[in-house]
């Protein structure tokens, strides 16, 4: 007895799991929003190295004038105590030396901590390094010899960065690649290519306006409504590289997936979901706006593409739900055979043209397509004229009056 008690409370278990997996499958399927991945257990990442890149630049405020002046001084210091003739400023000026270094390092541990970027770090590392040899050139060797190896160290170094130099526009990044592979992402402003690299593509980070439009969408009560949806992105400039391969049309293939979403959004809902009181509102409710966002974030991931926002808008019965053709407007009985024609063509050309300008959405006025109704009326009403009509006058006049109400 102990063990079935033991395996039906274990089924139970398991149907209550199952039970909720399927209530959030559901609730991801109607809101588009992945409220499961938050019951997921998070993978803790490894934190960063101890002794890393971001460590050493972190500390080297403080750190790479130390080492200098320590370098520096290790090479003067013996020469000062062993053989005082050796300085070209002589022993006694250690101290002035001393205090020359220390400002120096004051210097350049503020322009390493206030550094913008990791190119502009570099460089002010490599000036202070220049700045040391040159000040313990000097002191060996005199000012002549030093002023020449800092001018031609100086000029080396202005030649390579010139030839490396690479710069950046703004609201765009460059993706690199080195050796054939993905290397980095460079930043608008100044930066200095490695040796081999290139560039693979320019991918413009300016907000970008995305515009679909879907016609002749049958809801799920049978309705069939045209619609548009504007969507707000911007690409993320630490994933560029992901956005890479697609090339700067990206915004086409993200067209036609806004397309695509909204189809299958408005598949699910019903004429009640999208009405304001008792009409089909133009302006939908936000609900729909926020399941099209939902989704389409979840389809673009791992494209490097943020979508700000996704507003619908223009909501509206379809054409669909009209005649295609004034040939199938609303037929009536055919007119006795011995009835005279006094109904002249151009009237009848003239009203079936009204009636197709309002349903190719021509004529979207609301008062001109009131006029357009009661000529339809009038024409009914004539006891000679309306018999002879080819299609039912009276319908179509209730028809385009239910289109202004809508």
């Amino acid at each position: 007895m102990e063990k079935d008690r033991h395996v039906a409370a274990a089924d139970l278990a398991e149907r209550r799991q199952q039970l909720l997996v399927a209530r959030q499958a559901r609730s991801v399927h109607a809101t588009g929003n992945p409220r499961w991945m938050d019951s997921q257990p998070v993978r803790s990442a490894a934190g960063p190295p101890i002794f890393s890149y971001a460590t050493f630049r972190l500390l080297s405020p403080v750190l790479l004038p130390v080492l200098l002046s320590m370098a520096c001084l290790g090479i003067l210091l013996p020469l000062a105590f062993s053989a005082p003739d050796a300085l070209a400023i002589g022993s006694d000026a250690i101290g002035a030396i001393f205090l020359v270094y220390a400002a120096v390092g004051v210097v350049q541990a503020a322009a390493l901590a206030y550094a913008p970027s990791d190119v502009i770090w570099a460089l002010v590392a490599l000036i202070g390094l220049l700045l040391y040899g040159a000040i313990t050139l000097w002191a060996v060797f005199g000012p002549t010899p030093a002023i020449l190896t800092a001018l031609g160290v100086a000029a080396l170094l202005g030649a390579i960065i010139r030839r490396l130099q690479h710069q950046v526009l703004e609201h765009t990044v460059h993706v690199m690649v080195l050796f054939g592979k993905y290397h980095r992402t460079l930043s608008p402003g100044f930066n200095l290519r490695y040796p081999g690299e290139q560039v693979l593509t320019i991918v413009h980070t300016t907000e970008v306006m995305i515009e679909a439009a879907v016609h002749d969408v049958v809801l799920a009560d049978g309705l069939h409504v045209d619609g548009h949806a504007t969507a707000c992105c911007r690409v993320i400039p630490e994933q560029a590289h992901d956005l890479a391969p697609r090339g700067n049309d990206w915004p086409e293939h993200l067209q036609r997936l806004l397309t695509l979403t909204m189809q299958d959004v408005l598949n699910e809902l019903r004429r009640e979901d999208l009405m304001a009181g008792d009409t089909l509102t133009c302006e939908p409710p936000e609900p729909l706006s926020r399941r099209l966002h939902g989704r389409l974030r979840q389809i673009i991931q791992g494209w490097g593409i943020h979508i700000v926002w996704v507003r619908a808008h223009d909501l509206r019965p379809s054409a669909a739900a009209f005649p295609a053709t004034t040939q199938h407007l609303p037929q009536a009985a055919p007119p006795p055979r011995a009835a005279p024609p006094l109904l002249p063509d151009a009237l009848v050309a003239a009203l079936a043209e009204a009636y197709q300008a309002i349903r190719e959405r021509r004529i979207t006025d609301a008062g001109t397509i009131a006029q357009i109704a009661d000529e339809f009326d009038a024409a009914a009403r004539d006891p000679l004229r309306g018999p002879l009509l080819p299609f039912d006058a009276s319908q179509a006049a209730t028809l385009l009056r239910a289109l202004i109400t809508r």
